[in-house]
C-alpha cells in the first residue's frame, strides 16, 4: 500500500519552509527572501490541497444572489471601508489643549 500522503505533507512543508529560510552559503538567514519563498511554498501547498475530485452537493443549483444584489453588496462594502477610513482619520486629529494668547512678534521686516 502507498504511504499516507496527508500525514507526510506537514513534514514536507516544514522541511521546505526550513530549507527556504536558510539560503546563504555561510549559514546566515536571508530573512526577507526566505519568508517570501516560504510564503510562496505555503500558498502552493494550500492550492494543491484545495483541489478536490468530488463535486459538492450544492453545485448546479441556482444562486440566490443576482448581479444587482452583488453590485449593491460590493458598493456597500466599498462605502463601509471608505467611511471607516474617514472616521478613523477624523478622530486621530489632535489639537492642543490650550492656545497662546499673545500675538506673534514680527521683527525687522524689509
Amino acid at each position: 500500500s502507498s504511504p499516507c500522503l496527508v500525514c507526510a505533507r506537514p513534514a514536507v512543508s516544514l522541511a521546505l519552509t526550513r530549507s527556504l529560510c536558510y539560503f546563504g552559503s555561510s549559514g546566515t538567514t536571508m530573512a526577507g527572501t526566505g519568508k517570501v519563498l516560504a510564503l510562496f511554498a505555503f500558498v502552493l501547498l494550500a492550492l494543491a490541497e484545495a483541489q478536490r475530485s468530488v463535486a459538492s452537493k450544492y453545485e448546479g443549483e441556482d444562486l440566490m444572489i443576482t448581479p444587482t444584489i452583488m453590485t449593491g453588496m460590493l458598493f456597500g462594502a466599498l462605502w463601509l471601508v471608505l467611511f471607516m477610513t474617514g472616521f478613523c482619520c477624523l478622530f486621530q486629529v489632535q489639537t492642543p489643549a490650550t492656545f497662546e494668547e499673545k500675538p506673534l512678534t514680527l521683527n525687522k521686516q524689509y
